[in-house]
C-alpha cells in the first residue's frame, strides 16, 4: 500500500507540475496571439499548489492510520494496553473454568429437569 501512496503522490507532483508550468507560461506570455485570462491562469496556479499539498498529505495520513491499525499492541501511547487486555483475558479464562468445573446451583437444577424428547 505505500508503494502505492507514493507512486501517486509523484504522479499528482508530476501532473501539478506540468500544469502549473502551463499556467505561468500563460500568466508571462503577450495577449497578441489570442486573449489569456490572468485571473483564470492564477485560479489554476493556486488549485495546483493546494492539490499537490493537500492530496500527498491526506493520503499520507491514511497510510500512517492503517500502519496504526496493522499493529494495535505497540508501544505507543495510542496502542492498547497489552498487559489490561491480557489480565482481562486471563480473568475470563480463569472464571470459565472455574464456571466448568462448580457450576451454579441454578444450571445444576435445570440440566437435571431437562429432559430430552425424540
Amino acid at each position: 500500500m505505500s508503494v502505492m501512496v507514493h507512486l501517486n503522490s509523484l504522479a499528482i507532483a508530476g501532473k501539478c507540475g506540468v500544469v502549473s508550468a502551463v499556467a505561468l507560461w500563460n500568466l508571462q506570455r503577450s495577449e497578441e496571439k489570442g486573449p489569456i485570462s490572468d485571473m483564470e491562469n492564477a485560479q489554476v496556479l493556486l488549485i495546483q499548489i493546494v492539490l499537490v499539498m493537500g492530496i500527498p498529505a491526506l493520503y499520507h495520513a491514511v497510510l500512517e492510520e492503517v500502519a496504526h491499525l496493522s499493529d494495535p499492541f505497540g508501544d505507543k501511547p495510542r496502542d492498547f494496553q497489552r498487559r489490561a487486555c491480557h489480565e482481562a483475558m486471563r480473568r475470563e479464562c480463569e472464571a470459565l473454568q472455574m464456571a466448568g468445573e462448580q457450576p451454579p446451583l441454578e444450571a445444576l437444577q435445570v440440566t437435571e429437569e431437562f429432559e430430552v424428547r425424540e
